[in-house]
């Protein structure tokens, strides 16, 4: 008897990935990084967001230190150090020195130094908001109306000077973010074209204006050392900050306009 023996082959599938395999698990990739996209940018946002806030209070706490040390004397929100017309006391809250195009001291480092609240912060980096995209060192701006320039024109323009001066200390605003297209932010805070609550307007000053670097809104400091953000309810205040549409445009029957006035009320309302 004879034996025959079977050589059985056996089949066995090909190890590794086929083309179609690749590209049905990239295509799932691709469609979970689009639906998670937006989310993580949201969180980095929120993330700088909070960082902003807490630059403000730090800056704010600095701004009422200053105040405890010098009797209580507001520091001036202008930085423009040699302008006789608007103080004649150095006790601005940076130096940048007059805004003309050879001034080798506007936007560096040595004019946040050279400021009096640096004794205090003792690091650049808090006058710097993470989403600020522009080359400039400092994002911040400190509103007229604490110690700034006196026009005596009345409660929408007449300053605090002293810390024991301001009423309603939790709702009046001491630092904001702010932007600049020229080297830095030049002078106090003042985005109002009109003094007059019935007919103001925003005004559109280059070097010192409201911005939207926060998801259409902003962050800012106040009186009692408590930091707010604000998302701009007006489509048109955003389209005004990112210069699509003129002040005129932006300014009528703008409830962020309104707000505004109400932060920048001195102490005669």
């Amino acid at each position: 008897m004879f034996k025959v023996q079977q050589n059985i082959v056996q089949k066995t599938k090909p190890s590794g990935w086929t083309l179609i395999e690749l590209l049905v698990v990239m295509s799932i990739i691709s469609m979970l990084t689009a639906m998670l996209l937006p989310s993580l940018n949201r969180a980095r946002e929120q993330a700088k967001r909070i960082d902003c806030s807490s630059n403000l209070r730090q800056l704010t706490f600095a701004w009422y230190a200053y105040t405890v040390d010098n009797d209580g004397r507001l520091c001036s929100p202008d930085t423009n150090w040699n302008d006789g017309l608007f103080t004649t006391n150095r006790h601005h809250w940076v130096a940048d020195g007059p805004d003309i195009p050879d001034n080798g001291i506007g936007g560096t480092e040595i004019a946040i130094k050279n400021g009096v609240l640096w004794p205090y912060t003792k690091t650049a980096d808090l006058y710097k908001c993470k989403s600020d995209w522009t080359d400039l060192l400092r994002s911040y701006s400190l509103s007229n109306t604490m110690g700034g320039y006196d026009c005596k024109c009345g409660n929408m323009t007449t300053p605090f000077l002293n810390y024991a001066q301001i009423s309603r200390s939790p709702e009046r605003m001491v630092f904001i973010g702010a932007h600049s297209s020229k080297g830095w932010i030049v002078d106090g805070f003042w985005p109002i074209s009109d003094i007059d609550p019935e007919v103001a307007g925003w005004a559109a000053p280059s070097s010192n204006n409201i911005t939207i670097r926060h998801s259409d809104g902003c962050n800012l400091s106040f009186a009692d050392n408590h930091c707010e953000y604000w998302k701009w309810t007006d489509p048109r205040t955003v389209e005004f900050a990112k210069r699509q549409i003129s002040a005129d445009e932006a300014s009528s029957y703008n409830t962020d306009l309104q707000r505004m006035l109400e932060l920048l009320k001195g102490p005669l309302d």
